[in-house]
């Protein structure tokens, strides 16, 4: 087992260049998306600070610009390189009219960083195809690391303050009764989301594969990582994409199974351990199975309520947490605020056709409704937050990207499930700083399957 795994985490014989060296380093840095930190202060409308996470991405846009300069006249020849560049050409329109102009030059700036990335990537195809296995394992590895450390983060939430565990505020036991770990991420949707596609590529290896015992380690550990956040928002999108994949390659019957008794495993040592944090927690009073029954009640939404023992110590006095089972709140939250979203761009022609401008729609959503929302929200739904900024034309146009990213996976078809992943977790969450890692494994897709098509190579 030592020797394979050695073998397979081995880096590219080939040699590489500068840009090559750093998105080598990508699938490590996107793990830091909110700790460490740099700040810089805020205003009525957002925070200004800076993650690992962007500067190496900033880092990396600066290491593609020699690329494209030098392949410039063959870019243009791509077709994608139109589509794609129609979306930040109209996003960098949207400065004039934007109703948050900081805001919207940061976010420009986020976009344009992942656009360079993009064409320094497609520029150089052929090389980057054999630089992508190596992705994927350094990828995988990193998430079976975090995984780890998200243990580590819950067991510490047990005892420790939160300010020593980088816990969220959200996060920690006095919510649920026990912790729920969001490592160097903001939220534990965050950290759930980038343990998505390594789980994932891990199932089909599994499903597709040679047997090889570390495959199985690695899956059980990051799935387990992934059921810690109890985030429905990312394990509902990795069932569904499960489901796909046991459809896609049903003829391995065996390995199924096989599969699904692994997902359990993982399952069952998650609720477990949250039984136990509970039980133990000396700041919170909850039981073992009080515990278990919140979990299962929070990925069903509430609609399985398993029956759970009182707490019968009252040798000390400890407050109840703060929910019960299935939390409605952030439901009703992210219902309300798709609300108030479509209603604020429905305000008005021009917002209807080109949005507010990218960045704006927390400021144009407490313009419209200014008892109901502050300048700091975001809609918390990628599509909705498109449409508000956007209009229609931009929506129009990220569809369009889409529908050409599942048509250049026709070939490779497990790489839907992926991509079916992440547009149902984009229903959950939006913006670009946190969500870094969702654009650059979709970069990587995109020009791996795409790139060498004459279908679509030439304008």
């Amino acid at each position: 087992m030592k020797t394979r795994l050695g073998q397979y985490f081995a880096m590219p014989s080939l040699s590489l260049t500068i840009f090559e060296k750093l998105w080598l380093g990508i699938p490590v840095a996107v793990w830091f998306s909110f700790h460490p930190l740099i700040r810089f202060g805020q205003d009525a409308s957002m925070y200004f600070e800076l993650s690992i996470a962007v500067i190496y991405l900033v880092v990396l846009a600066l290491s593609a610009l020699p690329i494209i300069w030098k392949q410039r006249l063959e870019l243009i020849k791509y077709r994608q390189v139109w589509l794609v560049g129609s979306f930040v050409l109209l996003s960098t329109l949207g400065l004039l009219w934007a109703e948050n102009t900081l805001r919207a030059v940061l976010t420009v700036g986020i976009i344009g960083l992942l656009f360079t990335v993009y064409l320094a990537s497609l520029a150089t195809y052929n090389r980057f195809s054999k630089l992508l296995p190596s992705l994927v394992r350094i990828f995988i590895f990193s998430a079976g690391v975090m995984s780890v450390v998200a243990f580590i983060q819950f067991l510490a939430g047990i005892w420790l303050p939160r300010e020593l565990t980088l816990l969220c505020a959200g996060c920690t036991a006095n919510q649920l009764g026990f912790p729920r770990p969001n490592a160097f991420t903001i939220e534990p949707q965050f950290l759930a989301s980038l343990l998505l596609a390594p789980a994932l590529i891990l199932i089909n290896l599994v499903l597709t594969g040679r047997k090889v015992r570390w495959q199985k380690v690695f899956l059980v550990v990051i799935v387990f990582g992934l059921f810690l956040t109890l985030s429905r928002g990312a394990i509902l999108p990795f069932g569904v994409a499960v489901l796909g994949l046991f459809i896609l390659h049903r003829k391995y019957f065996s390995r199924i199974f096989e599969v699904i008794a692994l997902v359990l495993v993982a399952f069952l040592g998650t609720v477990l351990l949250q039984g136990f944090a509970a039980s133990v927690n000396p700041m919170v009073d909850e039981t073992f199975s009080g515990a278990i029954s919140k979990t299962v009640s929070q990925l069903s939404l509430g609609k399985i309520n398993l029956p759970s023992q009182k707490s019968i110590n009252h040798s000390q006095i400890k407050p109840k947490p703060r929910f019960d089972g299935y939390v409605e709140e952030s439901t009703n939250v992210r219902t309300n605020l798709a609300g108030l979203a479509v209603d604020t761009w429905l305000s008005n022609p021009w917002r209807i056709i080109f949005g507010t401008g990218v960045g704006g729609s927390g400021v144009a959503m407490n313009q419209a409704f200014p008892s109901k929302i502050d300048t700091r929200q975001i809609t918390q739904n990628q599509y909705l937050e498109i449409l508000l900024e956007m209009g229609l034309t931009g929506l129009a146009l990220f569809g369009a990207i889409i529908i050409s990213l599942i048509y250049s996976l026709r070939k490779t078809k497990w790489l839907w499930l992926i991509l079916a992943a992440y547009l149902l977790q984009w229903c959950f969450f939006s913006g670009y700083p946190n969500a870094l890692h969702i654009y650059l494994v979709l970069i990587a897709t995109y020009v791996y399957s795409s790139a060498q098509k004459k279908d679509f190579r030439r304008a």
